[in-house]
């Protein structure tokens, strides 16, 4: 189940072009027998028009190819297997209903979600052979058509279920709402206007009911009402459930990461193996003050899975300040002071404006919080990297040249093709630098002083972190697993 779940969530880097040679060779036979003048419009067609060609080697692919071909296909050009309905998004949107903590019967909320089997009480037939379930999480861009392929892809025993956290309040009549005790047409759709979502942020509106003000939800109470509902109606259906699985990748598994300390997941799934895989986060929420030493954070692009790092200290702000103090006209020094504080780390003390998720946790007191964080250890925990991450554009003095292969930081990018462009973080200090290449076109790389106080960039950052859950749970080797792609 590990490995789908990995598939599900792994980026690729090009289009699938393994049909090329068949594609040609069916042109071969297409051309014979006509006219020099039509070979001659044949191969202009050839030449100026690659996007035919690109789209039929894409869609036999994904017709016809291995599940790793159909799923790289997809992620690729989910927008183009869309558009020719062979991926058909209407039959993939649900709503799962959102309960109140402190009014568990009123579930007139619903957070939007794409699967590829009928969550509603008169789905038992589609749920017979359900044995497994991944919940994949989306990224920043919140680009959910990446979800089609994984809920149109999916093995036929696996439910697979992609939440949505809307920007906006979209259309609730557009999804099939599962309700108990409300009308589908009045249904609240759950939606953040800011990327709170990744922390366990609350949604953007409150609701009154019966002239009560309704409090706010928020994402990692969504995340296990994800897991309640699952398992409710395998309950239902008679499901014997094997797994459960959440996975995310880059923001998806950020918003993974950070929710760990907060879930009650492994009482909610009783005796189902629980699994998370987090994918690329840009940065780790550290589970005391410790970060890596400066010996395990390099500032250039030569890491690689080789890296280690087995020293673990409280940084230095002054030294941290000096480091990466450059970019104080964005990132003002002061951000070195809160190296600690949660989403990088979890003092929660001086926090305002908390979820009732993370604030039950901070009212916890210092035995209990500390038992729930060892607790995490016994929890089944990937991580999975992508080996070319090692770009980092958006900080002052960091060494994108420093590897094998200049085109990792450095794509040679076509006249048709967007290069990489600075963001709100800082202006990129290298011409043509990419560092989300072939994904993206903006560079992402987290350049905060809570980042880099864990690494330099996102491949170094996992690995530290995979080393310091040893010194953390003091056991001798990471008790989490750690896996690489290239990518």
């Amino acid at each position: 189940m590990t490995s789908n779940a990995k598939l599900l969530i792994s980026p690729h880097d090009e289009p699938i072009m393994k049909y090329q040679d068949s594609a040609c060779a069916s042109k071969k036979h297409m051309f014979v027998g006509l006219s020099a003048l039509s070979v001659f419009v044949g191969v202009l067609i050839f030449l100026f028009h690659p996007a035919y060609i690109t789209e039929r080697i894409v869609k036999r692919s994904f017709e016809r190819g291995s599940d790793e071909e159909r799923i790289r296909a997809c992620i690729k050009f989910e927008t183009l297997l869309v558009d020719e309905k062979l991926i058909k998004m209407d039959d993939l949107r649900f709503g799962v209903p959102i309960p109140l903590y402190s009014k568990p019967r009123i579930t007139d909320r619903f957070i939007p979600v794409y699967s590829n089997t009928p969550l509603g009480l008169d789905s038992k037939e589609s749920w017979a052979n359900i044995k497994h379930v991944v919940v994949s999480v989306h990224g920043v861009g919140r680009k959910i058509t990446k979800a089609f392929c994984g809920a149109a892809l999916a093995p036929s025993d696996t439910l697979f279920i992609a939440p949505y956290f809307s920007k906006t309040a979209e259309n609730s009549s557009a999804f099939k709402i599962y309700m108990t005790n409300s009308d589908t047409d009045t249904a609240e759709l759950l939606f953040w206007d800011n990327g709170y979502w990744m922390n366990g942020g609350d949604t953007t509106t409150k609701r009154t009911i019966s002239n009560e003000t309704v409090p706010h939800s928020n994402s990692f109470a969504v995340l296990d009402a994800i897991a309640s509902f699952v398992k409710q109606r395998a309950s239902f259906f008679g499901a014997e459930l094997s797994s459960l699985t959440f996975s995310g990748f880059s923001a998806g598994g950020q918003t993974i990461q950070h929710w760990l300390p907060f879930t009650n997941m492994m009482n909610i799934m009783g005796n189902t193996s629980v699994n998370f895989i987090i994918g690329s986060p840009g940065s780790y929420t550290y589970y005391d003050s410790l970060r890596p030493s400066l010996s395990c954070r390099t500032s250039d692009a030569s890491t690689t899975r080789y890296h280690t790092c087995d020293s673990f200290e409280e940084p230095n702000v002054t030294v941290l300040e000096h480091l990466y103090g450059e970019q104080a006209d964005i990132y003002n020094k002061s951000n070195c002071n809160f190296f600690n504080e949660f989403r990088y780390g979890m003092d929660l003390g001086s926090m305002v404006n908390l979820s009732q998720s993370v604030t039950r946790f901070r009212n916890l007191d210092s035995n209990e919080k500390q038992a729930r964080l060892q607790n995490l250890s016994n929890m089944s925990v990937s991580l999975l990297l992508g080996l070319h991450d090692v770009c980092n554009c958006n900080t002052y003095g960091y060494d994108n040249e420093a590897v094998d292969d200049y085109k990792v930081c450095f794509p040679e990018l076509s006249k048709n093709e967007r290069q990489c462009f600075s963001n709100f973080m800082i202006a990129s200090n290298y011409e043509g630098c990419c560092d989300t290449q072939p994904a993206a076109s903006s560079n992402a790389a987290d350049g905060r002083c809570q980042a880099l106080a864990q690494g330099t960039n996102r491949l170094q950052r996992g690995i530290n972190f995979w080393h310091y859950t040893a010194q953390f749970f003091g056991v001798g080797k990471p008790p989490w697993g750690i896996d690489f792609f290239s990518g």
